[in-house]
């Protein structure tokens, strides 16, 4: 094992961790007692990650930007006036 000092954190490879997002369980005693491995805050922390991922895929701004133009290229493809659209919005 390579020692502590010696190691880049953000070098490590997460991917087991990842798979174990979904059905991973931490029990609330654990929490509680502040008992908890490292691999559960990696998960927990991935998870929360992930959460949040997914959110703003669905609610950012980024992607609520995409969506106005989707919607407007629509509006043009059926032949109407995005302004006027956009006026009774």
């Amino acid at each position: 094992m390579a020692n502590i000092n010696e190691l880049n954190i953000n070098e490590l490879d997460l991917t087991p961790y990842k798979n174990k997002v979904n059905d991973y369980i931490l029990k609330k005693q654990v929490v509680m007692d502040e008992n908890y491995t490292v691999e559960d805050v990696l998960v927990v922390g991935l998870r929360k990650l992930a959460r949040e991922k997914i959110w703003q895929e669905k609610h950012g701004s980024t992607n609520q930007k995409a969506k106005m133009d989707a919607l407007k290229k629509g509006i043009v493809e059926l032949g109407g006036n995005v302004e006027d659209y956009l006026a009774k919005m």
